[in-house]
């Protein structure tokens, strides 16, 4: 059945409020260097020849580090472990390998899920199952298991509910394939739309003509969707990083000015030093109290130096120029760094840079509160997100085994170095609790191993061992 192609690519309102930010941080996410150039912003009193020339530097010095910010939280949930209890053969095995590259379920919310999550606000996942016939069960865990695939918020197209606060249906798009043997011209490509309803999959290509509908019968729709920062009523959430990413393009932006104006200045050094047989010399204008370029009379043939009408003129200005750039672009980069260390949006752009002063043992606790409920906050939203989906594999295969999936619900946010100085503290006062001191080298253990086995194994040693202070008697002392 054809359909129209006005329907098929009707957005749903929400996508609408929230799509200038996808397309903003796929680029940053997916590392789209050739389109950082759009990035570029026209600074106020910049000339259109001072933005051409700063352009190359914005485009080869862009720093991203959005991959760092976005994946730092889900990689931290998952160092504190997740435990997942079956007795599902089913389950098991799909939890071992849960899409067709051969992640784990761990591993796929560690290298997709979460990092969309953290970026976009809203992560959506299709639990799809082969359709190829199989004859035992044996054969159902070889070639029949369910798969997921993870779907870019910019490939979501529209969806509907049921009254029962279920999906009805769901559209997304996906890359046609491309066919051709190996001495032919290949044909097909572009993308195509895929629709899930609670009994069918249904395809259509980019013209509206339905290639391939097939009935699943499963009962449901089998999409996970799982928000952040949800508003009432609302199926997108909404993260810190739609403001963190702007400070990134923000701080780029001052970066660039900086890297132009350092070439400028690394110019007229090298030029004078190393090409000028008697060098110019740098003295203060009377009248600015400027550093500036003055020449020295000397023959035009034994010239070396390049004609100085476009080179600046006034170094002093150019020093300045370069220290409030970076300075800014750093506060930009901070700015973000922060928001997604805390799970709060920080300062906007039109913020005062402020000051770097050391922060106090009740500042420091504050952040680690927040950093904490952060923390807290996504591993639920994890966890959740991770309980759909194996109630779609169940639903798919049938299955009706219990299962438990627990995330951790409490942080240690402190880091290696500040927990040694705490041990050493409790040890330099001679605190009174040996169990304090030992419950204190226990959350070093987390960090030094992720095997549960091993954590184990560390934790009865450190109850086993003699704890020393500074008046503890050591043998044979």
């Amino acid at each position: 059945m054809k359909i129209s192609t006005e329907i098929l690519n009707a957005v749903h309102p929400e996508i609408k409020e929230v799509e200038k930010a996808w397309e903003r941080i796929e680029t940053l996410l997916e590392e789209c260097e050739s389109e950082y150039s759009d990035f570029i912003l026209k600074l106020p009193n910049e000339t259109d020849a001072k933005l051409r020339d700063r352009k190359p530097w914005f485009v080869n010095g862009f720093f991203n580090p959005t991959q760092d910010l976005v994946t730092a939280p889900v990689q931290y949930i998952l160092r504190r472990g997740v435990t997942r209890k079956t007795d599902s053969v089913q389950l098991n095995k799909f939890i071992s390998k849960a899409d067709r590259s051969g992640q784990s379920l761990e591993e796929f919310i560690k290298n997709e899920a979460g990092p969309n999550l953290s970026s976009y606000g809203t992560v959506f996942a299709v639990v799809d199952k082969p359709s190829t016939p199989v004859s035992n069960g044996l054969e159902q865990l070889v070639f029949g298991m369910p798969y997921l695939t993870i779907l870019s918020p910019e490939q979501v197209k529209n969806w509907g509910w049921n009254s029962d606060g279920s999906l009805e249906w769901f559209r997304y798009t996906q890359a046609a394939p491309v066919s051709g043997g190996i001495f032919e011209k290949a044909t097909g490509g572009g993308i195509e739309f895929v629709t899930w309803t609670r009994t069918e999959y249904i395809k259509h290509d980019s013209e509206g003509n339905e290639i391939y509908r097939i009935a699943h019968n499963w009962g449901i729709v089998p999409v996970a969707i799982q928000a952040s920062f949800v508003a009432s009523g609302d199926t997108l959430g909404k993260s810190t990083f739609f403001s963190s990413s702007r400070h990134i393009i923000m701080g780029n932006n001052h970066l660039s000015i900086a890297q132009t104006e350092i070439a400028k200045y690394g110019s007229i050094l090298l030029i004078d030093e190393a090409d000028a047989p008697n060098p110019r010399k740098n003295v203060r204008d009377e009248n600015t109290n400027q550093l500036k370029l003055v020449e020295q009379a000397q023959e035009a043939d034994t010239m070396k130096v390049a004609d100085m009408k476009n080179r600046p003129q006034y170094l002093e200005k150019n020093l300045d120029l370069i220290t409030k750039a970076l300075e800014m672009a750093t506060w930009c980069f901070k700015q973000a760094l922060e928001a997604e260390s805390s799970g709060k949006e920080v300062s906007p752009l039109t913020g005062n840079l402020g000051t770097d002063a050391p922060k106090s043992g009740v500042s420091k606790a504050y952040d680690w509160a927040d950093t904490d409920a952060m923390l807290y906050s996504r591993a639920m939203d994890l966890q959740a997100f991770e309980v759909q989906i194996c109630r779609i594999e169940q639903t798919i295969m049938k299955d009706t085994k219990p299962f438990t999936i627990q995330y951790p619900t409490s942080f240690d946010v402190m880091d290696f170095g500040e927990k040694i100085q705490q041990i050493k503290d409790l040890q330099s006062v001679n605190f009174p609790s040996i169990e304090a001191i030992k419950a204190s080298f226990k959350r070093l253990v987390p960090e030094i191993t992720t095997s549960d086995e091993l954590r184990k194994t560390i934790d009865v040693e450190i109850d086993g061992a003699t704890i020393v202070t500074q008046t503890t008697n050591t043998p044979g002392a």
